[in-house]
């Protein structure tokens, strides 16, 4: 026995003309605000609530972003903004059978970013507790050659993980 598979499972049915059920309920409500404020309001005041209520109306029944209509768009921005945010953790390390020594760790080696970031912490730690720098500020030189000077420093950077680094840093004079 064959069965016909339904093939536009997504797409809304159209009930009121070209429009779907909540096309036509935003169309129609803004309408009905429209028609309110006609009595109720001044004539300018009215153009101008109409315009926008049809307006948001409009927006909101047929905007699609990323075929996702405006409606659920705002309501998830809006949960996304009220909700308490959880950020979970998961290691990537495996865990240890139980019973097994865990190993011992490797010690590096010489590593110059270890070493100069370990000496520029010092010294800023340094200027934190005495609030003086604690080496005097270099003198500007003027080179003599036409050929630029270049100068070469390492400077601190702290990565978004939280890992601060050496890196050298280049200035042309």
């Amino acid at each position: 026995m064959q069965y016909q598979v339904p093939q536009f499972i997504e797409v809304e049915d159209k009930i009121a003309g070209p429009f779907t059920i909540r096309q036509f309920l935003y169309l129609a409500g803004s309408g009905v605000v429209s028609f309110v404020f006609y009595f109720t309001v001044q004539t300018w005041l009215w153009a101008l609530c109409s315009i926008a209520v049809v307006g948001i109306s409009l927006g909101l029944g047929f905007i699609t972003i990323n075929g996702q209509s405006l409606p659920k768009i705002i309501a998830a921005a809006f949960s996304f903004f009220w909700e308490p945010q959880r950020y979970i953790w998961q290691s990537t390390e495996k865990a240890l059978p139980q019973g097994s020594q865990p190993p011992k760790p490797v010690t590096p080696g010489f590593d110059l970013e270890r070493v100069l970031a370990g000496l520029a912490l010092k010294t800023i730690w340094q200027e934190v507790q005495t609030g003086r720098p604690s080496a005097p500020p270099e003198s500007p030189q003027t080179p003599t050659d036409t050929t630029p000077e270049v100068r070469e420093r390492f400077q601190i950077i702290k990565r978004p993980t939280g890992e601060h680094r050496a890196a050298r840093r280049i200035d042309y004079r």
